[in-house]
């Protein structure tokens, strides 16, 4: 679930800073919300939201290093078949799922 939602999260702020007007204003407002504490932030943990905001950051965040690293295109591989999706220690490592499905750039290996 973290690369479908983190690479909803990244062509959605992409896309909105290329044709949304407000876009800065709506990723801040987004932001925000994500940082709550006190009372707030426990009814999060309880709820399970807090470890739903984490898979989104995480997802994204792996998104983003596949495209900056293999260009716009590189995490299309994920969706061929399953045993291409990332495992859990890859989320964290772009570089190593772009090794293990072979769609690391010659210059980065």
């Amino acid at each position: 679930m973290s690369l479908l939602e983190g690479h909803g999260n990244f062509v959605m702020n992409d896309l909105g800073h290329k044709h949304v007007a407000g876009d800065e204003r709506m990723a801040r407002v987004l932001h925000q919300r994500r940082q709550v504490g006190g009372i707030a932030q426990q009814v999060h943990k309880f709820l399970g939201l807090e470890q739903k905001m984490r898979q989104y950051e995480v997802g994204e965040r792996f998104v983003k290093g596949v495209v900056d690293l293999g260009g716009p295109r590189a995490v299309d591989h994920a969706w061929l078949a399953p045993e291409n999706l990332p495992q859990l220690a890859e989320l964290d490592d772009p570089v190593a799922w772009l090794t293990r499905v072979d769609r690391m750039p010659a210059a980065g290996r």
